[in-house]
């Protein structure tokens, strides 16, 4: 689902959308939900990559985007189920995520709450954390030395 900024589509992916997510999205051009279909429909199946699939293509949306100068925020921060109501959507269909994509605004226009979240200092986890070997929970010790 995909809707700009004053359409019906756009209104109704914002009403799904969680209170934190409401406080800054209002004035994002456009917003889109990213939906899977949990089954092939050719083998009649279930699709246990749909969920993958989705990501990675929700993925290549946000590098495209990125390269023409648009910034993507992908949100869990908003009701599934009451998408599905809104949207009609059927079983057998999953509403994975929604995206807001624009253009940044001036950070001194967020509630005070966002703002502080967006000027705070980001720093990434140790990939040491979640890169394992041999065995869950083992760090692959891959990133304390250099590769030659």
């Amino acid at each position: 689902m995909m809707g700009l900024k004053g359409d019906p589509t756009w209104t109704a992916i914002f009403e799904t959308l969680d209170e934190g997510n409401r406080e800054w999205a209002g004035n994002v051009p456009m917003l889109l939900l990213a939906i899977c279909r949990n089954f092939y429909l050719r083998h009649k199946r279930p699709n246990s990559y749909a969920a993958y699939d989705t990501g990675q293509a929700v993925s290549q949306l946000a590098i495209e985007a990125t390269d023409l100068g648009l910034f993507v925020h992908q949100m869990g921060g908003f009701d599934p189920e009451k998408a599905r109501l809104l949207f009609e959507i059927p079983e057998g269909y999953r509403p994975l995520t929604a995206i807001a994509i624009g253009y940044p605004g001036n950070p001194d226009m967020l509630p005070a709450r966002q703002k502080e979240r967006e000027s705070a200092e980001r720093k990434r986890r140790d990939p040491g954390e979640f890169v394992h070997t041999e065995k869950f929970g083992k760090s692959s010790g891959l990133f304390d030395r250099k590769i030659t």
